[in-house]
């Protein structure tokens, strides 16, 4: 008795595959399905969420999906807070359910005092250089837990001497940690956004490498886990939208706080 294959989550909801221009082709969009949402359903269930960058909702609306109480997306281009309504509304989410703020997620989040149990930052941590301030941000909802799904660079392993001059207290000091700066247009929804540091349409962005990452999430009482992509990889027929992920280009961690 053969078994029936089961349908990518977004063949249910196929007005998301048209309501934006970026990764938003069926098999890259089943596949991140699966290690964003999927293997986290439990951390989601009856949890309030915070999407950053949260696009045209469709995050928001699978961790609705997988049970959540709440959503709260922060997204600074109009228009996909827009498509992110339209979506919600089509698919009759409760409007109770969910929230979508239009504006710049540092600003949004220095204003308001959200609260909430889970945050994802999926495709917007190397669209920054202020990786410190975004964690200071989150670790500050009080979440117990942070899904990050980013593109990184490799790790450089040399290390250097500590410094011979008296501290006046213990200090952790780290092998170096690589990040990559980038400079990249903002004209384009699947790049940073214009802010004040923005010159000549361009802002500088940093991708950043696993040990960097590792290194932030410690100093904010956070550990992280990497996401099964080996299997997730191995379950695809086609992968050639997922080819970044293949290659090791990208990643998605979970980050849970320390007790």
């Amino acid at each position: 008795m053969s078994m029936t294959p089961l349908v990518p989550f977004f063949d249910h909801y196929p007005h998301f595959y048209n309501s934006s221009m970026t990764g938003s082709s069926a098999v890259r969009l089943a596949a991140r399905h699966i290690a964003i949402i999927k293997e986290h359903q439990g951390l989601l269930a009856g949890r309030r969420v915070l999407d950053l960058a949260s696009h045209d909702g469709r995050w928001a609306f699978a961790a609705i999906h997988a049970g959540a109480a709440h959503v709260t997306g922060i997204e600074a281009r109009n228009e996909l807070v827009e498509n992110a309504r339209s979506n919600f509304a089509r698919y009759e989410v409760d409007p109770n359910r969910y929230d979508f703020i239009v504006g710049d997620i540092f600003k949004t989040l220095s204003e308001i005092n959200l609260q909430v149990d889970v945050v994802l930052c999926l495709g917007f941590f190397y669209h920054s250089l202020r990786h410190v301030e975004l964690l200071d941000l989150i670790d500050r909802t009080g979440a117990n837990v942070l899904i990050l799904d980013t593109e990184i660079i490799s790790d450089q392993s040399s290390k250097f001497d500590t410094p011979q001059y008296k501290l006046p207290g213990p200090r952790k000091i780290w092998e170096p940690v690589s990040i990559q700066l980038i400079e990249e247009p903002v004209d384009h929804e699947s790049m940073a956004f214009r802010d004040s540091a923005t010159r000549s349409d361009h802002a500088l962005v940093a991708c950043p490498s696993r040990q960097y990452i590792e290194v932030l999430l410690d100093h904010f009482g956070f550990s992280a886990s990497r996401g099964n992509w080996a299997k997730i990889l191995s379950s695809q027929v086609n992968t050639a939208d997922l080819k970044d992920y293949a290659e090791g280009r990208r990643d998605t961690f979970l980050c849970t706080r320390r007790r």
